[in-house]
């Protein structure tokens, strides 16, 4: 990502976002909150209290809280307090002791990760 591609989102702990569209962030997402629908970004942590249900295309992954969704990403991290329900495509996957997986994980063939999600 070059400097005029910074943009980023952060959404607050007790924030909602139900999307109508999909929603592309060029840079990185911080979840504290709740996004439902479809999201597409460079990286995205959620944390301890977030949620996203839908779908999801990124880089990196990183959960804390929840996800629920059909997951593509590069790297995929579950920390011990995550919850990981639906389908997660991965390149490579670090699942940390604790974290509950409900989830079919399938390694990610050669193609990119940005076109492993349909619309």
């Amino acid at each position: 990502m070059n400097e005029s591609e910074s943009g980023a989102l952060t959404v607050g702990e007790g924030v909602v976002v139900k999307l109508a569209s999909e929603l592309v962030v060029p840079g990185d997402i911080e979840l504290k909150g709740e996004i439902v629908g479809h999201v597409q970004c460079k990286d995205i942590r959620i944390g301890p209290d977030g949620k996203l249900t839908g779908s999801l295309s990124a880089s990196r992954l990183v959960v804390e809280g929840e996800i629920s969704s059909e997951v593509a990403a590069e790297s995929v991290i579950l920390r011990e307090s995550s919850r990981a329900v639906g389908i997660i495509e991965y390149g490579s996957i670090q699942i940390e002791a604790g974290a509950q997986i409900e989830a079919k994980l399938t390694e990610a063939s050669s193609a990119p990760v940005s076109d492993a999600i349909s619309s």
